[in-house]
């Protein structure tokens, strides 16, 4: 078979697993299949020429392909949810780089990863499930967790740029007996 006929064969499984997992795993598989035939896929490479600009550029093409709102605090919470479903390291590395300085005055890393550790316990790792409600600096969202619960979060930005983080307020799904709400 020519390299060709496998390349179209290849791209051809690409999209039905695009359609099959709506591009949840597409890209990793995309990127297995067009290094096989010695091209470079649309995610580019963490190699020469990785700039901090394509990893904001990759990042909101996942939010948006996710069906986050394109709003600055679309974006932020995007981040925040997979810094969270990724673990520890990166959800301080986010926390460091996202979050206001008066936030971060106002209680400790030590604090906030405890709390974060409280949070993965509970929920594990998270998805996005809707658009509750979307403004400007604000936005509610329903977020599903790994028991497939929906929760509500509310994110809360600065209004101007570079619209850090200022608060996360999570509305856990009791069972029964109303939402739980915590802060982050």
């Amino acid at each position: 078979m020519s390299k060709i006929m496998i390349a179209v064969v290849s791209l051809m499984l690409v999209s039905v697993v695009v359609i099959a997992f709506g591009g949840q795993v597409a890209g990793g598989i995309e990127q297995m299949l067009l290094s096989l035939h010695g091209q470079q896929g649309s995610h580019g490479s963490h190699g020469a020429g990785h700039t901090k600009d394509s990893d904001a550029e990759q990042a909101r093409s996942r939010a948006l392909r996710d069906g986050w709102p394109d709003t600055p605090v679309g974006l932020v919470a995007s981040g925040w949810v997979e810094a969270f479903s990724e673990g520890e390291d990166a959800m301080r590395e986010f926390i460091e780089n996202n979050q206001t300085e008066a936030s971060l005055a106002e209680r400790s890393m030590d604090k906030r990863i405890e709390t974060y550790h409280m949070l993965h316990d509970r929920f594990g790792s998270l998805m996005f499930g809707s658009i509750v409600e979307s403004n400007p600096e604000e936005l509610t969202v329903a977020v599903l967790a790994e028991d497939a619960s929906s929760n509500r979060f509310v994110f809360t930005v600065e209004e101007e740029p570079p619209h850090k983080l200022m608060m996360v307020r999570v509305f856990a799904q009791g069972h029964g007996h109303g939402g739980n709400p915590g802060t982050h």
